[in-house]
């Protein structure tokens, strides 16, 4: 069964179709808009997630499909509205698919013309992708990614946040806030407030963090000095489909650990999370093969590791090490916004973690 979360609480959408709309999926139904509330340990770090979306700018229907391309009805778009800034890495756009084999399926958009979106498929392709294919009549959204200041503000007004007089170095990070960038295996990353300059990338020189892009799959580790506990209120739409996440390519040497989150509106069990078939099982307690890490709510202090580890046993279900003569398949359950380690058992190969979210 799924847990309700309080936190949570749908209200009438205020806006989801931004923009030009097809004739055709004018009849859409509207997401239900509501705000989570995501909890910041004081004098400690919170690996957190962000679980809402954005309102979609466009939406349209599939007339055609390439491995990196989609065409779309009745050209709904302004040649080049979803493109990334000339010479940037960073993807403001994602395109989501809603319907089809591939539904919960987004990818980073690369650029779109007046009937076109072009995709950076990371390696997976639209027609021969894991999950399905994509298909005429399929539909789709564009949906712009959240920018580092709307959530966290953007550091240059008094806030719960303690800045530095200085640009730091690593060996200083504890003397104030800071906010650590993270998706599956790869660290993007640290930011800052420097005082009366607001959100800082620590690079040199440093630039205005306020701007990044933060995706879908990224985890930020949130480091607090003072020593209360602060509610961060994000307001967004909770996702209306199954969603799909999908993690780069790793070879694990010895081992890789992914950094994940569920993203749904509910906690959910581990029994029903689907992990168990995304993961590699194990065959014994001396024989395990990938392992799931959560951090434990009461932790304190800074770079503390996950207090608690299961493995899924073909035949036995999760068992907790420490614990392996409990089945734990609905008392251990993964809530939203607070994020995970899914650590990969050793492969000589690179492999791709896909996760189905029900």
């Amino acid at each position: 069964m799924r847990y309700p979360i309080h936190q949570f609480i749908t209200v009438l959408s205020l806006a989801f179709l931004v923009g030009h709309l097809s004739a055709e999926t004018n009849s859409a139904s509207t997401p239900p808009q509501g705000y989570q509330k995501i909890i910041l340990k004081g004098a400690g770090d919170s690996y957190v997630s962000l679980p809402l979306l954005k309102d979609a700018v466009a939406r349209a229907r599939v007339t055609a499909v390439e491995s990196n391309s989609v065409t779309v009805a009745e050209a709904p778009f302004t040649l080049g509205a979803f493109d990334p800034a000339a010479g940037s890495t960073a993807y403001p756009f994602r395109v989501e698919f809603i319907t089809g084999q591939l539904k919960g399926v987004s990818f980073k958009v690369a650029g779109n013309s007046e009937n076109r979106i072009i995709v950076d498929g990371e390696g997976y392709s639209l027609t021969a992708h894991p999950s399905g294919n994509v298909l005429v009549g399929d539909l789709v959204v564009v949906r712009p990614a959240w920018q580092l200041g709307e959530v966290f503000g953007d550091g240059t007004q008094n806030n719960v946040f303690s800045s530095f007089t200085e640009l730091p170095d690593e060996d200083f990070f504890a003397t104030a806030d800071s906010l650590e960038l993270l998706r599956g295996p790869l660290n993007l990353g640290t930011v800052v407030r420097l005082e009366n300059q607001g959100w800082r990338n620590v690079s040199s020189p440093p630039i205005d963090a306020s701007g990044i892009l933060l995706d879908r799959l990224d985890v930020i580790k949130v480091r607090r000095i003072a020593d209360t506990d602060h509610s961060l209120v994000l307001l967004g739409n909770a996702p209306q489909t199954s969603t799909v996440l999908q993690y780069a390519a790793v070879t694990n040497s010895p081992e890789t650990d992914v950094l994940v989150s569920w993203t749904g509106a509910d906690v959910v069990s581990l029994e029903e999370s689907g992990l168990q078939g995304v993961i590699s099982p194990s065959q014994s307690i001396f024989n395990r093969g990938d392992e799931v890490l959560l951090f434990s709510d009461n932790q304190n202090g800074f770079d503390s590791g996950p207090e608690r580890t299961f493995i899924y046993q073909q035949g036995g279900g999760w068992k907790e090490l420490g614990n392996t003569a409990t089945n734990q398949t609905g008392s251990i359950v993964l809530a939203p916004s607070k994020a995970f380690i899914i650590r990969r058992k050793y492969q000589s190969t690179s492999s791709r973690l896909i996760w189905t979210q029900p």
